[in-house]
């Protein structure tokens, strides 16, 4: 007579159970470095905003400090432009390519068309001042 009780797993059992685990377990795994690294990507959008904010707003302070601290006679751009050339705060920010000096000219009518940057500022009176990192650009107008 043959009396067993049959206690526990089978080693097929146990073998299966194991795969299935370590196969989820690597979807899991995926799926949360997935998760995880696109959550990232905003905060650093955000960083680079702000830094491009707090760059163009040192700009501006030094604008506004120009504008009241100088004769409006002796005003010109080619101050804040020297500025915005030598702060090295700044500097790692500007895209040299489109920042300077810029004119519009009527096209006819009420349209208007922006004159190719120039790093002189020759008799043009608006500074255009773009600043890039990362993908990202913020730009502002300066006049006199």
């Amino acid at each position: 007579m043959n009396n067993h009780s049959a206690h526990g797993f089978t080693l097929l059992e146990v073998i299966l159970v194991c795969i299935v685990g370590s196969i989820l377990g690597v979807m899991m795994v995926q799926f949360v470095r997935t998760s995880s690294l696109n959550a990232v990507r905003p905060a650093i959008r955000f960083n680079t905003q702000t830094d491009l904010h707090a760059a163009m707003e040192r700009i501006t302070t030094e604008y506004r400090t120009l504008l009241e601290n100088t004769k409006a006679d002796e005003f010109n751009l080619g101050l804040l432009k020297s500025f915005i050339d030598t702060d090295t705060e700044i500097s790692p920010y500007v895209s040299s390519s489109k920042t300077g000096f810029i004119s519009f000219t009527s096209s006819g009518g009420k349209n208007y068309v922006a004159s190719n940057i120039s790093q002189s500022q020759g008799s043009n009176s608006i500074l255009l001042v773009t600043l890039e990192k990362n993908g990202q650009s913020l730009s502002s107008v300066f006049v006199e």
